[in-house]
């Protein structure tokens, strides 16, 4: 992001401090997070380590709010939700900035929605040009069609609170997030991102 200002430092230079900021944003925007660029989502573990997933941002629902859609390589099953992947799945992630979730949509080949994953985590931020960036918080809501959606992966936040890793302030924001998500998906048919981001839109995140 320093780079991206100094490349334009005559031409800004000139702008009231009071918009500069706004100025900035809308050129990052405009330049690294526009419909069809290719972009990397960074998912950083509490251990340090790093999954990279990359996928072409297909809708821009607002300035901060991304779907952005990944074909699924590879064989096994998807994480969580004990479902078995096939040639020609697909997954829209629902990327919102700043917002401590981040949820993916998988589909089947013809386009039928096979599961829905929502990571918890830290709230996410632009990283690098063209690259969003979180911390995984260890636990998740899942949901399969015609299921109750449930929480994963409890005991490994307890277990990072206790270790230190994490504060007990940022394991109860968790929770407390992952049970918002958890209620939202029992009481609302989500089929698409744009319907997950209509429902977030009604609760306050934090």
């Amino acid at each position: 992001l320093v780079d991206f200002c100094e490349k334009r430092i005559i031409p800004l230079k000139a702008i009231p401090a009071n918009t500069l900021s706004e100025t900035v944003s809308d050129e990052v925007f405009g330049e690294w997070f526009h419909e069809g660029n290719r972009v990397k989502i960074v998912h950083e573990t509490l251990n340090g380590k790093s999954v990279i997933m990359v996928g072409t941002i297909v809708d821009r629902l607002n300035k901060e709010t991304f779907i952005i859609k990944r074909d699924i390589k590879g064989s096994g099953l998807y994480n969580g939700l004990n479902i078995t992947k096939s040639p020609g799945d697909y997954a829209l992630t629902l990327l919102k900035l700043w917002q401590p979730i981040i949820t993916h949509l998988y589909y089947s080949r013809k386009g039928s929605l096979k599961g829905i994953y929502c990571n918890v985590n830290t709230p996410v931020i632009i990283y690098d040009a063209n690259t969003f960036m979180y911390v995984d918080l260890e636990v998740d809501v899942v949901k399969q069609p015609g299921h109750t959606p449930f929480i994963t992966d409890l005991e490994k936040l307890k277990k990072a609170l206790e270790k230190g890793i994490i504060t007990e302030s940022l394991t109860n924001k968790a929770k407390k997030n992952a049970e918002s998500i958890q209620e939202i998906l029992k009481l609302h048919e989500v089929n698409s991102p744009e319907d997950l981001n209509n429902l977030l839109e009604r609760y306050l995140l934090t």
